[in-house]
């Protein structure tokens, strides 16, 4: 696997994000129980972590940086780096799960729904 180039963020010099929902770490928890009643329990902070991202208002030249991106990491090559626009954090490894662009009465301002993921 290869890395292509990182996400059209906003601080990459991509489109401003106008919604962002972060759903909660989605992880397993392990439970072992044993002969004389105890238990342990194994919680990690991992697990499979996804971005909603949601464009409005999108200039044709903006969402087509989104659809190339798009395309460029369904091929050969499907990791990129991803800056989470609220904590400048960087994450590394992060794919595509959909990219959907909804019908619009405006097509001078277009749509775009964006979910990343990256398993922690």
């Amino acid at each position: 696997m290869g890395t292509i180039a990182a996400y059209p963020s906003p601080a990459a010099g991509g489109p401003l994000i106008n919604k962002m929902v972060i759903p909660p770490l989605d992880y397993t928890v392990t439970r072992y129980e044993y002969d004389d009643g105890g238990c342990d329990v194994n919680v990690q902070p991992c697990g499979l972590q996804r971005w909603l991202l949601g464009y409005e208002g999108l200039t044709a030249a903006e969402l087509a940086q989104i659809v190339d991106h798009y395309n460029l990491a369904q091929g050969r090559v499907n990791e990129f780096s991803w800056t989470d626009p609220r904590t400048a954090s960087t994450f590394t490894g992060v794919r595509y799960e959909s990219l959907a662009i909804p019908d619009h009465r405006r097509k001078w301002a277009l749509l775009a729904e964006v979910v990343l993921w990256k398993f922690l």
